[in-house]
């Protein structure tokens, strides 16, 4: 930059004076990170919260902040989840009332993949014995709308997100921790997105068997008699795929067969709290219009 500000064109020698104001200012990283500790957990997510909706680039610097402090310490980690940073972080990729996002910061991309992969750490229990404060996270994001939020998020398109799928991958990896044995928020998912989550793993999965309609000439009274190793005829009995060809589920790859494959998990864990209850006496029951117990017709899928 020096040998730059020396240089005959003033173009040069301006870029390099305003590009070494700028490295001049820079705090040290002994000095940053002792400016996050007085911010708190509490004064670190009002500044992602109030700047979430307006200015992405510090809001983006406080959750990769929360991100980082909630790595390696669990009691850090409680700390924020009880000061309310699962809420400001589904705060940040909420849409606006009208159902927008992109607003005149442009891409949200990258502030979304900052906030969801922080999101994300705090969901998970990173020593897997005392997992309380994790509950109590899959609780808050619950009580949040949180389902509600991640599934919205799988139906963001890449003409409004550069990284659209990255987040829909993200936003399926958040799910997967929420509802792991967790009924309430299974439940939740029930209720509001199993379409989606469906929609989505049926990219992997191969359709379900048919029943074929076709009745050999043989088997119809009075028919004339037919070879079955008759070549004529077997081709009409199926239509043979070249050998080597792969089937259409077989051809889904990369960023779309991994969140599919989520979606599947996602399937099996909200699988066993797929049951109705009764208005009237409470029983459950694995479906119905009328329960068994007491005979009552108010069946519905409980929250």
């Amino acid at each position: 930059m020096t040998h730059c500000a020396a240089s005959d064109s003033h173009q040069a020698r301006d870029v390099a004076s305003e590009v070494m104001e700028i490295l001049a200012d820079l705090a040290g990283s002994e000095e940053m990170e002792n400016m996050k500790d007085k911010f708190g957990p509490n004064g670190m997510i009002e500044l992602l919260q109030t700047n979430s909706k307006n200015n992405t680039l510090v809001a983006g610097l406080a959750a990769d902040s929360i991100g980082e402090k909630c790595a390696t310490d669990e009691q850090i980690k409680r700390s924020f989840i009880q000061a309310g940073a699962i809420e400001a972080l589904l705060f940040s990729v909420t849409a606006e009332e009208d159902g927008s996002r992109i607003t005149t910061m442009g891409d949200l991309s990258d502030f979304y993949m900052k906030t969801l992969w922080t999101l994300r750490s705090l969901m998970i229990n990173n020593h897997g014995n005392n997992n309380k404060h994790v509950s109590e996270a899959k609780e808050r994001l619950g009580e949040y709308h949180g389902i509600q939020i991640l599934l919205d998020l799988l139906n963001i398109q890449t003409n409004a997100f550069e990284r659209a799928h990255e987040i829909q991958t993200v936003a399926l990896s958040i799910m997967i921790a929420s509802v792991n044995d967790h009924e309430r928020n299974s439940r939740r998912l029930l209720r509001n997105g199993l379409d989606r989550i469906i929609e989505i793993a049926e990219k992997v999965l191969p359709p379900p068997p048919r029943k074929s309609v076709y009745t050999p000439k043989t088997e119809v009274p009075g028919g004339p008699a037919v070879n079955p190793n008759d070549a004529a005829t077997n081709k009409k009995k199926m239509k043979v795929l070249p050998e080597g060809t792969k089937k259409p589920w077989q051809l889904v790859s990369g960023e779309e067969k991994d969140t599919a494959q989520m979606a599947l998990e996602i399937l099996q864990l909200v699988g066993p709290h797929g049951w109705v209850v009764c208005t009237n006496c409470g029983a459950r029951a694995p479906g119905g219009t009328v329960c068994a117990s007491c005979g009552h017709k108010g069946i519905i899928l409980a929250e």
